[in-house]
């Protein structure tokens, strides 16, 4: 829930973007040769694509190379780097891109 959230506020802030040069997709959900990939928001315009992973945690965040932390009263919890993340997004739209002969 703590993530849809996020997403909804993130959403809301997009809203004030000129819709006349910029396309948003939110849950964007493509074919992978063995699997389906899923980015948060994408915006498409003439000069650039943009993916964005959002995150919403409550508590501090410590981020390194392979994983971010999140540190609260209970303790910390570790998941993937988000930069990971994106970074294969980012590979596999392209390779998504290249399939279906775009850019």
């Amino acid at each position: 829930m703590s993530g849809h959230k996020g997403e909804v506020n993130t959403d809301f802030h997009l809203q004030f973007l000129d819709d006349k040069s910029h396309l948003i997709f939110q849950g964007l959900r493509l074919p992978h040769p063995y699997h389906y990939f899923q980015i948060d928001t994408i915006i498409l315009s003439t000069k650039f694509i943009l993916l964005i992973e959002t995150k919403n945690h409550p508590g501090s965040i410590k981020l390194d190379e392979n994983q971010f932390s999140q540190i609260t009263g209970h303790g910390e919890k570790g998941y993937t780097n988000p930069l990971l993340q994106v970074q294969r997004h980012k590979e596999q739209l392209q390779d998504w891109l290249d399939v279906h002969s775009w850019f």
